[in-house]
């Protein structure tokens, strides 16, 4: 939902797809889980782990061809013979958690991506915990950025807590692919508070002090207020 929302989705039609409402951005069709908006390019959420990949890399890749065939949308989202505009900055932004990250369909996106250098930045929410599996519990290398050197893709580690660093890493990231060098990854290193979702205690047990200190030294607005207003 947050994501739709810095998308530019609109607010009042994303609390109106939760609840499935005519005035929703899929008439209520998608409700909470995928929500998806035509005006603002946002491809909603997907069911399977993963799933989202490819699309990110045939979005980024529909960039390209825009550009090199003079194609543009119109306002019914159709393709017209109007080239898009000479600054046209477009770029394809897809999240994976860093357990979907060991998916077999990341080295595909990263392949396909890097042959092609297609504008996609590959962004990496990394929580530690795929839902209820630890992430050293079943991945050799925790480190999702580095992912990227067998096929020529730089990679970015931030502090998902920090949020200047984030800011910054994005940025430069960002810049990066906007230049024309092709793809890039932002692993976002973050903790998690609660569980994977309201029908997910298992992290909830037995964690008192571990969300004791969480809340004195992990809170993203405590540090930011810490760092930049005291």
């Amino acid at each position: 939902h947050t994501h739709a929302i810095a998308s530019g989705v609109d607010p009042g039609e994303i609390m109106a797809e939760l609840f499935m409402k005519e005035t929703g951005s899929c008439k209520g069709a998608g409700g909470s889980m995928h929500i998806f908006d035509k005006p603002t390019y946002f491809q909603g959420g997907w069911a399977l782990v993963s799933e989202q990949l490819p699309y990110a890399a045939g979005a980024a890749k529909s960039i390209l061809l825009d550009r090199k065939l003079a194609l543009s949308d119109d306002e019914n989202f159709e393709k017209q013979d109007v080239a898009p505009p000479a600054d046209d900055d477009r770029i394809s932004i897809v999240f994976v958690g860093e357990g979907g990250a060991q998916n077999g369909r990341t080295a595909e996106l990263l392949n396909s991506a890097a042959k092609d250098n297609l504008p996609l930045l590959l962004i990496v929410i990394d929580n530690g915990r795929a839902i209820n599996t630890f992430t050293g519990d079943v991945a050799t290398n925790g480190k999702v950025y580095e992912q990227g050197k067998h096929y020529g893709v730089p990679g970015l580690m931030v502090d998902g807590q920090d949020a200047a660093d984030v800011a910054k890493g994005g940025k430069a990231v960002v810049d990066y692919i906007r230049s024309g060098k092709g793809p890039a990854i932002l692993q976002v290193h973050t903790y998690r508070f609660n569980g994977h979702s309201p029908a997910d205690p298992e992290h909830e047990r037995g964690r008192k002090d571990e969300k004791a200190w969480a809340r004195v030294d992990q809170d993203p607005i405590k540090k930011f207020e810490d760092k930049y207003t005291a």
